[in-house]
């Protein structure tokens, strides 16, 4: 089942069509999200499981200057930055065959990653934003350890 979902797949063809991408812009939200939707869904009609959080992960892997890395402990940090998705969002999040868990939290980190580097002055990659959610993820945990 795995290896004839991989070979009619179109992932490929997708990810040499986001390697073009050097700086995302909210244009290109909706392809980037849409990515991660049919590789969602592939992985989902191979294993009947939702993998959100491995569909992030391995996009990141071939396109991490794309994809932010979805799990626990990202959305537990970003909720310190932001609580809702910013207006301007608010269409991509329904555009087609777009994951809206995922488009959420994409939306929100694609915004406090522009607000820190617009405040800095400086570039950061999504792996340096995804070690600051962690670690301030890692902070709370602490946090709560210490008070229970």
């Amino acid at each position: 089942m795995v290896i004839p979902t991989s070979k009619n797949s179109e992932l490929d063809k997708r990810l040499s069509a986001l390697n073009a991408i050097k700086k995302p812009s909210t244009n290109d939200l909706p392809l980037i999200l849409q990515t991660h939707h049919y590789l969602t869904s592939t992985l989902y009609k191979i294993t009947g499981l939702d993998k959100r959080s491995f569909s992030s992960k391995f996009l990141h892997f071939h396109l991490p200057h794309l994809y932010f890395i979805y799990d626990s402990r990202a959305l537990t940090g970003l909720r310190t930055f932001i609580s809702r998705v910013p207006r301007e969002f608010a269409p991509v999040i329904s555009f087609k065959n777009v994951d809206e868990e995922y488009a959420k939290f994409y939306c929100k980190c694609f915004e406090v990653k522009r607000q820190i580097e617009g405040s800095y002055k400086t570039i950061i990659t999504n792996r340096q934003f995804d070690n600051i959610l962690i670690d301030v993820a890692n902070n709370i945990a602490k946090k709560k350890l210490k008070y229970s």
